[in-house]
């Protein structure tokens, strides 16, 4: 995650980041709204804004939410982990399955 308003430095950072197909989440200041710095696909950016409002969410949540079935979900949420704009992280399911559940960082 940035903190920065320096509008040179966040270009420079983005620039680089668009290169290597990254991304990153920014804020203007601490407890300020995040927002995406790189490229993320349209169908990864409502994904990142569902897993951001809810806070914590399961994938079986989520996919409901987003009316996608579990394995699209996931593909989408690993994605977004990988790339470091959300935690992911595996709870134990009944019976003795598990399951992803994945939160916002900033």
């Amino acid at each position: 995650m940035l903190v920065e308003e320096d509008r040179d430095l966040l270009e420079n950072v983005e620039a680089s980041l668009m290169q290597r197909s990254l991304a990153m989440i920014r804020v203007d200041e601490v407890g300020a709204e995040p927002a995406i710095v790189g490229r993320v696909p349209d169908h990864l950016v409502d994904t990142l804004q569902a897993i951001y409002d809810a806070g914590s969410i399961t994938n079986t949540a989520l996919a409901a939410k987003l009316g996608l079935n579990n394995t699209a979900c996931n593909n989408r949420a690993t994605r977004l982990a990988k790339l470091g704009l959300i935690h992911r992280k595996t709870e134990t399911a009944a019976p003795g399955g598990r399951q992803y559940a994945y939160e916002r960082i900033a």
